[in-house]
């Protein structure tokens, strides 16, 4: 596929407002062969139920109504990034996927409003270590598994303990073509 300057300049332009989004931050603790051992504090996150994957346009509707003031202080709250995927609660069954957006920090000081819709609730991932590999593209399985397996190995080479099934934090908008796509798997660790 030949790219020409115009469009090169088109796709960076859309790039540079998800740059500006707010994300969490972290502490780098291990960086090895694409893989990353990071420590977060506590992420308080919106969450809604996904279903399996084709549920995604529907679940991103509700969490964007949480944060367009559909919560209890109608109050307007900003995007951040990234949009994480995970396997519900008791396991990771399509049906029991889960679509969340991180709070932003500022909003997390105020006090998160509670939100209107009783198909989305407050929730929060704990403090802790978590592992993190990269991959362009699109959520295709193919990228996911062999992500997925970096994650394993890099787990079991370091002694390390899994203490959550596989998430996908996805960084940009669905309009950004999908080689500029920046997506990540996360797994808990101890």
């Amino acid at each position: 596929m030949k790219i020409t300057f115009t469009t090169f300049l088109l796709c960076i332009a859309m790039l540079l407002p998800a740059s500006a989004i707010e994300k969490p931050e972290f502490e780098l603790v291990q960086n090895e062969e694409g893989v990353e051992l990071r420590r977060y504090k506590t992420l308080h996150i919106v969450t809604t139920k996904m279903g399996d994957h084709s549920g995604r346009n529907n679940s991103f509707r509700k969490l964007a109504g949480y944060i367009s003031k559909q919560n209890d202080k109608e109050q307007k709250i900003a995007m951040t990034a990234p949009v994480i995927m995970a396997p519900g609660d008791g396991g990771a069954a399509a049906q029991q996927q889960t679509m969340s957006f991180i709070v932003p920090q500022a909003v997390v000081d105020a006090g998160i409003p509670n939100p209107s819709n009783a198909e989305v609730s407050l929730d929060s991932i704990p403090e802790g270590l978590i592992v993190a590999a990269r991959y362009k593209g699109s959520y295709k399985k193919e990228s996911r598994e062999a992500a997925i397996a970096k994650l394993r190995a890099f787990i079991e080479k370091n002694a390390l303990t899994a203490v959550s099934e596989p998430s996908f934090a996805l960084y940009n908008p669905p309009w950004i073509p999908e080689f500029f796509r920046r997506n990540e798997v996360w797994i808990r660790v101890e």
